[in-house]
């Protein structure tokens, strides 16, 4: 079906508000304090020269996003028109958009991101995205690393000060200028032969690790 021609208005209000993204990122991301937990699970990848998927939960996107930016990282974008204005403004962060979601593109997209992570990529995804369950972890993430045969990185972040909101995730944004804990997880990998009942208890795993980093964040900030 063809689609239907977006208006002039609703162009221009994706690019204003895809650029109030990229400043809200890199205006906060830029006054914060970094300590660094768990770096030797992402510096022995990297000193391999092993390519991997980030998992991070949808709640605990901020930091991450700003964090690794500029490095070309894949991330899969919903192609509807709503989603246009995140792949603008993390294609701003130096990211690498891959268009595609559940109603629209997805196999295609799923496709290209293993092709992406099989060249030697690093790729990104949300497991409990993108309207929750919030820390329920979908097979989506799981799939993508037994197919492109990558590790998954888990990652969180907390802050001493920070905005947390009431939807469906509690999104956390930190607040200028405190002090935030990023926090890598220890890389969980996955046979390609594995099973459904594998893939099952693969899942509670990175989620329990997922979770579990997220506690350690919030622990590090109280201190």
């Amino acid at each position: 079906m063809k689609r239907a021609p977006v208006s002039l208005s609703k162009r221009v209000q994706v690019y204003f508000a895809s650029l109030l993204g990229w400043a809200l990122f890199i205006g906060i991301g830029s006054t914060l304090r970094f300590r660094i937990l768990g770096k030797k699970h992402y510096r022995n990848l990297r000193r391999r020269g092993q390519n991997f998927l980030i998992a991070v939960w949808h709640g605990r996107i901020f930091l991450p996003v700003y964090a690794l930016r500029n490095q070309d990282i894949a991330v899969i974008v919903s192609q509807h028109w709503d989603g246009e204005m995140i792949a603008r403004t993390i294609r701003m962060l130096g990211y690498r958009a891959i268009r595609g979601s559940s109603t629209r593109g997805g196999k295609e997209a799923f496709h290209n991101m293993v092709a992406y992570l099989r060249s030697g990529g690093v790729g990104a995804n949300i497991p409990d995205g993108p309207t929750g369950p919030p820390h329920r972890l979908k097979l989506g993430t799981l799939f993508l690393a037994q197919r492109s045969g990558v590790p998954i990185l888990p990652m969180s972040f907390s802050a001493t000060r920070g905005k947390k909101f009431r939807s469906w995730d509690r999104f956390l944004l930190p607040l200028p200028f405190s002090r935030v804990s990023l926090i890598f997880g220890e890389p969980l990998r996955v046979s390609p032969n594995a099973g459904e009942q594998e893939i099952a208890e693969l899942a509670q795993i990175l989620e329990a690790r997922l979770t579990k980093i997220e506690k350690q964040a919030d622990e590090s900030c109280r201190t």
